[in-house]
């Protein structure tokens, strides 16, 4: 099993984006033990830190600010991460969004779906997953969301507090961890307050 820690703190507990960045990098020294870490994004945008292997990827809502890591990683090269909290209570045209960016075997069996209470429940589950997917590949949103859910990586999906939906991709250093990682382990923390 691979462990996944995500921190969780209300947006609204910052003053500015300097302070929920310092809040994002105090909880990476606290992770890796290290009085200093440089958080940098690759060229697809994709937050790494300087120096350390340590795969993380961060997230947010209008309300909350989710970081997540993979302890492992700090001790094995080539793990990748990426996370996606949404709120399923927005309200979205899920049947022109599904056309538009899922597989059409996706798009399809969203249209067959009658409840529209069920529909939508399906609708946020495979986006907040295939936006995890990105964050994790690093790649373009709007390509990657037409594929079908690759085979190379773990997903798990999980409710976060106050009905919001939240998606963890993991891709293995080698198959043969993809393989032997049947479930991931979300440790979920949460900071109601600075």
């Amino acid at each position: 099993m691979i462990s996944v820690v995500a921190d969780f703190r209300k947006r609204s507990t910052f003053r500015d984006e300097q302070e929920s960045r310092n809040w994002i990098q105090s909880q990476l020294r606290e992770a890796l033990g290290s009085p200093e870490v440089h958080l940098e994004k690759n060229t697809a945008g994709k937050p790494h830190l300087r120096g350390s292997s340590l795969a993380i990827s961060i997230s947010h809502t209008s309300e909350w600010l989710a970081l997540a890591w993979i302890p492992e990683s700090a001790k094995q090269v080539g793990f990748s991460l990426g996370i996606d909290l949404e709120d399923p209570s927005r309200k979205v045209d899920e049947l022109k969004l599904g056309s538009r960016f899922f597989h059409p075997d996706e798009a399809k069996a969203l249209a067959s779906l009658e409840s529209e209470a069920v529909r939508k429940a399906t609708f946020f589950r495979l986006w907040t997953r295939k936006e995890a997917i990105v964050k994790c590949k690093g790649s373009a949103l709007a390509r990657e969301l037409r594929h079908l859910e690759p085979s190379d990586l773990v997903i798990g999906t999980e409710p976060f507090v106050g009905g919001l939906l939240l998606s963890v991709a993991l891709q293995c250093p080698s198959e043969r961890n993809v393989q032997s990682t049947r479930e991931l382990s979300i440790q979920q923390r949460i900071y109601w307050s600075g």
